[in-house]
């Protein structure tokens, strides 16, 4: 539930709002789902919760009012933004020892990702 009482619809966003075969370019809810989601934003908080960040997700979610973005490393509700980096960065989590671990295992491919300020989240 949200804070004024209106029940939370959150949805994924690769392969459940827009085709999960479809090229980035082209990965766009259709416009019937639109229709559906605007509709459902007027009476619920509708939010989407992706892997992909901001600048990706800024025209295809307009229905939206909640983003949990780079699989919850960005949220953005209204005006307020958090970046789990910025929490890094205030020394709660050692995030170089833990990308330094992850990168040293050789299965890790990790894409660029930039926060809504256009700062570096993730490369």
């Amino acid at each position: 539930m949200g804070g004024d009482g209106r029940l939370a619809l959150l949805f994924d966003y690769d392969g459940t709002l827009s085709p999960v075969d479809a090229p980035r370019e082209k990965a766009y809810p259709s416009m019937e789902l639109l229709r559906v989601l605007e509709g459902l934003a007027e009476k619920y908080i509708v939010g989407v919760v992706t892997s992909k960040d901001y600048w990706f997700m800024k025209g295809r979610a307009g229905f939206a009012s909640v983003l949990g973005l780079v699989s919850g490393l960005e949220a953005v509700m209204g005006s307020f933004v958090f970046t789990v980096r910025e929490a890094f960065e205030a020394g709660e989590v050692d995030l170089r020892g833990l990308w330094e671990k992850a990168s040293g295992t050789g299965s890790l491919y990790v894409e660029e990702k930039k926060s809504i300020s256009g700062s570096l989240l993730s490369t």
